[in-house]
């Protein structure tokens, strides 16, 4: 018996057709997979329950980082903020202070500072909650 040629040929296309269907499916699988985490995701950070409405305004005066609390439906429940200056390393009594006539002054925390740094700041709410309320740059001259 002799092979045919064609038969080969054949056989060829077939495991390339079942290949390329597999590598498809495994495709879809990982798109679906992928755009389900980044919509779980997106609903988290996106969630308006999870926010806290606070207006607020951070200056340097001296040596001195001053955060004024503006406005916001949430701002009479606000009862610590907590910063965070890009290259800046204070302690967890620096970098967390109460709010005292919707202003707080973070004594030193600009001292030795120079230039525009970023700047974060978390509000610490009378439920015990804790979100990010503002970030921003702040020029330390």
């Amino acid at each position: 018996m002799q092979k045919r040629p064609g038969s080969r040929i054949r056989k060829g296309k077939t495991l390339t057709s079942a290949t390329i269907i597999l590598i498809a499916l495994l495709m879809v699988i990982i798109l679906g997979l992928a755009s389900t985490g980044m919509l779980g995701t997106n609903l988290f950070v996106e969630n308006p329950i999870l926010k806290k409405d606070v207006g607020a305004q951070v200056s340097v005066v001296g040596e001195d980082v001053v955060v004024f609390i503006a406005c916001g439906e949430d701002a009479a429940d606000l009862t610590e903020v907590i910063i965070c200056i890009e290259g800046v390393r204070l302690s967890d009594q620096e970098a967390r202070q109460a709010v005292v006539n919707n202003t707080c002054t973070f004594s030193g925390a600009a001292r030795g500072v120079a230039g525009e740094r970023d700047v974060s700041m978390k509000g610490v709410f009378s439920d015990g909650s804790v979100t990010s309320i503002r970030c921003s740059k702040l020029n330390c001259v």
